[in-house]
């Protein structure tokens, strides 16, 4: 399967700046997260994808986020995974 940038990040209507889809994230700034429990800090997010899923998802979240984002991850009880992934590109 090939991801898109969209699949993962979701996809925003540009003219009203509204959210169309939220892709794989759970959890954005300042939400509490279902996975982790916590507040997710500034400029961060958890995503959840399928196992197949994990190494298209990282490269899409270190696209947007830079390099060495992903703080923390966690396999789950269905066989999906999530990642909290934070932007790296101060």
């Amino acid at each position: 399967m090939k991801l898109t940038k969209n699949d993962v990040w979701g996809t925003y209507d540009t003219d009203t700046n509204k959210c169309i889809s939220k892709g794989m994230i759970v959890a954005k700034t300042n939400e509490v997260c279902p996975i982790f429990g916590d507040i997710v800090p500034y400029k961060s997010v958890t995503v959840v994808c399928d196992k197949e899923q994990c190494g298209e998802v990282a490269y899409w979240l270190s696209y947007v986020h830079g390099g060495d984002c992903i703080s923390q991850s966690k396999e789950l009880e269905d066989g999906k995974v999530a990642y909290r992934s934070n932007y790296m590109c101060w």
